[in-house]
């Protein structure tokens, strides 16, 4: 894990409260590993976010990596969302965290993402897609509403492989709006691989109904933020 400068080369809004952005590390030994984090601050002795990257490593090219930022009331998001721009330089530290994608994984493999948590398993399913072995991977994908929706594009060339499968599922407002232990586990069964992401309420709800349903603890594959 390595701490270097990096660039802002594109910014873009992707929801109404999520924005993306895309940086170049200056390091050549900057690397990372789908599914993983970086803290990002404006000067070494500033406050710091933690930011999860979007793309596949070196599917953008050299040192270059996307973010998913959500606009919160942290200095740094806030900054991201509404002042920062193309040129502008920040600090970067990682790849950090251990819920990571690998082809060992197995070849069926479920992810399900609440809200911001769609950010990291992007990177998974992307990384997933450059793979050449066998796949069954489902991409499940909890929003409030269709509006909230980000990064279509990427979705719809995940959905065009045919080894993968992007599902959106609509929540609406209500806190315990998400999916059912009985939903998730009907994509994959007790062979599947899942990788769950999103609030800690939708974790600890799957994590326990999916333990309960008799899928192995070594395939579930989670980290509470």
């Amino acid at each position: 894990m390595i701490t270097t400068e990096a660039t802002i080369t594109a910014v873009h809004r992707e929801a109404p409260t999520l924005r993306r952005l895309q940086l170049r590390a200056a390091a050549p030994t900057f690397s990372f590993l789908p599914g993983q984090w970086i803290d990002l601050s404006r000067t070494a002795d500033g406050p710091a976010g933690g930011y999860s990257m979007t793309n596949a490593p070196g599917e953008l090219g050299e040192g270059i990596f996307e973010l998913g930022v959500r606009r919160s009331a942290h200095p740094v998001s806030r900054w991201l969302h509404d002042e920062a721009q193309v040129g502008d330089t920040v600090l970067v530290r990682g790849g950090q965290g251990t819920c990571t994608y690998e082809p060992t994984a197995g070849d069926d493999v479920v992810l399900v993402a609440g809200g911001v948590g769609i950010t990291p398993l992007l990177s998974m399913a992307r990384a997933a897609r450059r793979a050449p072995h066998p796949l069954k991977l489902t991409l499940l994908y909890c929003v409030r509403s269709p509006e909230d929706v980000a990064f279509r594009t990427e979705l719809t060339a995940l959905a065009a492989d045919a080894r993968l499968r992007v599902v959106i599922r609509p929540t609406g407002d209500d806190p315990g709006g998400f999916v059912t232990t009985t939903d998730v586990f009907d994509l994959g069964g007790v062979g599947a691989t899942y990788y769950l992401c999103g609030p800690r309420g939708m974790l600890n709800a799957l994590s326990d109904g999916l333990r309960e349903a008799g899928v192995p603890e070594a395939q579930l594959r989670f980290e509470r933020w």
